[in-house]
């Protein structure tokens, strides 16, 4: 149940829902960058941090499953709570991912028309990035229609996450 609901996901490695992803003490912090993974330098006192979305990630599988970090290893999504407990079922739960990789896409696409194709940030980095263009002055009214539809689907997106993803929300 839980692989196919991940393996048709991958929101919590594409960026959606994370921006970066602390690693614990016990994660090899040269190994996963050995691995690819970008990770961070340490802030002072703190945790290494890998960002997301997880150069690991590749058409919705883990490329380094066996050596993912710890934090990889233990989250889970409040929609697989969900589903796990009963509380919703399986084909409901996968078209609730359906819609919210639909949503993903039609942001990714606006950003494009927007002229950012950078895929290795998340897409709230750049989204923040367009705002700033636009807040600058550098927009025409193409643009910005582009940028309002672009606005309202990350709210929706926003919604959809918080409502069945993002794991201690309850309703």
């Amino acid at each position: 149940m839980s692989s196919q609901l991940c393996l048709s996901c991958g929101l919590c490695c594409n960026g959606a829902i994370f921006g970066d992803v602390e690693l614990q003490p016990e994660d090899d912090r040269a190994r996963l960058k050995l691995l690819g993974l970008r990770v961070t330098n340490p802030a002072q006192g703190g945790l290494s941090k890998f960002l997301q979305p997880c150069s690991a990630y590749k058409d919705c599988k883990c490329g380094i499953y066996s050596e993912r970090p710890t934090y990889c290893r233990q989250f889970e999504c409040l929609l697989l709570k969900k589903v796990r407990s009963g509380v919703v079922e399986q084909a409901a739960a996968l078209r609730v991912i359906q819609q919210a990789r639909q949503k993903l896409a039609e942001i990714n696409d606006y950003l494009s028309q927007l002229g950012n194709t950078d895929y290795a940030v998340p897409h709230r980095d750049r989204f923040n990035q367009i705002a700033r263009s636009m807040n600058q002055g550098g927009f025409n009214r193409a643009k910005a229609m582009i940028f309002s539809k672009l606005t309202i689907s990350s709210h929706e997106l926003n919604l959809l996450l918080a409502k069945h993803f993002y794991p201690g929300v309850q309703e």
